[in-house]
Formats: structure tokens, C-alpha cells, sequence
């Protein structure tokens, strides 16, 4: 049966000599999780690239095939070094999407709309999405999944759903990137992979849940 998702994450392991719990042990992915990729009886999402292409020390692109590899991260070598820095800080045509957020503690970081830190090359499925923005991620409480530095692409648009990864805003501006799950009473939690915080979204007052669509690592 073909994979959902064809991808070359078993080749180049078998490359690296490297077994799937070995794999699993770098990327903090479950072996099973590896196993589904692998045949791809599970699609590979953006926030599996960066620990699998540091692991296995290849680009992300050499993991995918060339439509899901452009789906995922976009043509970056097309859009590389064409912001002309002389128009100053504001968007381009090749540079309009802005990016937000100043570290703040604990994980967290400030985002102020009315203040973008930059504006980067917009992901395909971003273009027609004018409240899209981006953030980099401020630090390790997400790592390997998302490593620190990481530019973080935002629909919020689409619906957040348990087993995504998003970015939780309140209403002074403060934000955090975490992944979603629901806990035993069906509650949705948000968790850092390297804290010990959960946090129970149904009892923030005005938190708003905002679906991460992609992730640049270059």
C-alpha cells in the first residue's frame, strides 16, 4: 500500500546505520511514531523536520519529495537574499508577512501587533491570509520539536485541534508555543515538552488558541 506521505526518513536512517530506537532516542519521537512515518501510514508534519533532519544531519527537503517539501517549508533557496534592505524595515513584495514577538520569562514572549520585529516570505498557504503571522520560538521548552530560533508560521484562521502544535495569546499580550492535548476529562491542555507546565486552556480567561502551520529552521 503506498504511504500517505512518501518520505526518505527510513533510507536515510538505514544511511546513518542508525536504528529506529536510536532515532528515536535524538528526536524524542516514540519509536512507534517513527515506524508510521516511515511507511507512511502517518503524515509528516513540519514540527517533525527539525528533529529528524538534525538527527539524521541532512536538510529537511532530502526527507520529502519535492510537492510536500514545497507544501511544508516553501521554495526557501527561490525567495533567499531578494529583501532589499534599503527599502528599510517595512514589507516588501517578497517580504510581508511580519513577525512578532520580544522574549519576555518563563517561556513566554509579548506579542504586539501594532510593533512586527521583521517581516519574512510568506509560506503558500499563507498568501491570502491577511491576520497570518509568524514568532521565533524564544527558547528550549519545545525542543527537539521545535528548536530554539525556529521561525514559527500562524494561521489564525484555522481551527486549533488536539495533537497540533500552537501559539496561546492573553489578553495583556504575553504568549507561549505549545502542543495540544486533551486530559482525562476532555479538557484541552497545553504542554511544553520541556517544562513541567500544563496548562488547562478552559480555565484561562480570553486565551486565545492560534494553529501553527509551519516551521523555517534553517
Amino acid at each position: 500500500m503506498e504511504g500517505i506521505a512518501p518520505n526518505r526518513i527510513k533510507e536515510m536512517r538505514l544511511r546513518r546505520g542508525m536504528s529506529l530506537s536510536e532515532l528515536s532516542e535524538l528526536t524524542g519521537l516514540t519509536r512507534s511514531e517513527l515506524h508510521k512515518l516511515e511507511k507512511g501510514v502517518r503524515r509528516i508534519r513540519t514540527d517533525h523536520l527539525p528533529p529528524l533532519s538534525k538527527s539524521l544531519k541532512c536538510a529537511p527537503e532530502e526527507l520529502l519529495n519535492p510537492e510536500l517539501a514545497e507544501q511544508l517549508i516553501g521554495d526557501r533557496m527561490r525567495y533567499a537574499g531578494t529583501v532589499d534592505a534599503t527599502k528599510g524595515d517595512g514589507p516588501t513584495a517578497v517580504a510581508d508577512l511580519p513577525v512578532f514577538g520580544a522574549m519576555e520569562s518563563d517561556s513566554r514572549f509579548i506579542i504586539d501587533e501594532a510593533a512586527p520585529q521583521a517581516y519574512v516570505q510568506r509560506m503558500p498557504h499563507l498568501f491570502n491570509v491577511k491576520t497570518a503571522f509568524a514568532v521565533y520560538m524564544p527558547d528550549t521548552s519545545m525542543e527537539p520539536r521545535v528548536p530554539t530560533g525556529s521561525l514559527v508560521y500562524i494561521n489564525p484562521i484555522l481551527p486549533a485541534r488536539p495533537g497540533d502544535l500552537a501559539v496561546i495569546r492573553w489578553n495583556n499580550g504575553a504568549a507561549k508555543i505549545v502542543m495540544l492535548t486533551m486530559d482525562k476529562k476532555n479538557g484541552l491542555v497545553g504542554i511544553q515538552e520541556n517544562t513541567d507546565e500544563e496548562i488547562i486552556l478552559e480555565q484561562e480567561q480570553g486565551v486565545r488558541i492560534q494553529r501553527v502551520i509551519g516551521i523555517s529552521f534553517m
